[in-house]
């Protein structure tokens, strides 16, 4: 509906985007950690994805479920913990399987919001790309495929995740 929509809103924007607002933003705000900015940034590119594939663990379940579990003595709090969070386990893993590997290989918002002593794989991999012509990048780029195919066969066998995309 509406609310799935606003929060997927951010995947229509470009990565490159994204990164350069939150660099102007953290810039207004002041000082602050690069780990703390990389770590808002990421989640900001993530956020969409994780609401998707959440809501989608949520949609097989039963409304009615939890107000059973009220019925029969429950606070919400307890229903949420014992019959809905049960239930949304694949989802949120999901989530955050698909989670990393996006973040894992997002280079614009890293480019953006890494500052000094503080880079990670992809943004070290393009720059070394600027000064060495070998095949060490080509290398790794492989050597992560591999990582990101074994990593989603290992979700789908464990979690099932083709229900959820």
């Amino acid at each position: 509906g509406m609310v799935e929509t606003v929060f997927s809103a951010p995947i229509l924007v470009p990565g490159l985007v994204i990164g350069f607002a939150m660099l102007n933003f953290f810039v207004l705000l002041g000082d602050m950690q690069v780990m703390t900015g990389l770590f808002i940034g990421h989640t900001a590119i993530l956020f969409p994805y994780s609401v998707r594939v959440i809501s989608a663990s949520l949609r097989n379940l039963d409304p009615y479920v939890e107000d059973a579990a009220v019925s029969l003595g429950a606070n919400r709090l307890r229903g949420f913990l014992l019959v809905v969070l049960p239930n949304m386990q694949a989802g949120l893993a999901a989530a955050f399987v698909l989670g990393f590997i996006t973040s894992f290989n997002n280079v614009p918002v890293s480019l953006f919001l890494s500052g000094p002593g503080v880079t990670t794989l992809p943004v070290s991999m393009l720059s070394y790309l600027e000064y060495y012509f070998d095949p060490t990048i080509a290398a790794l780029s492989t050597l992560l495929v591999i990582f990101t195919v074994v990593l989603v066969q290992t979700a789908e066998r464990v979690l099932g995740l083709s229900q959820f995309v």
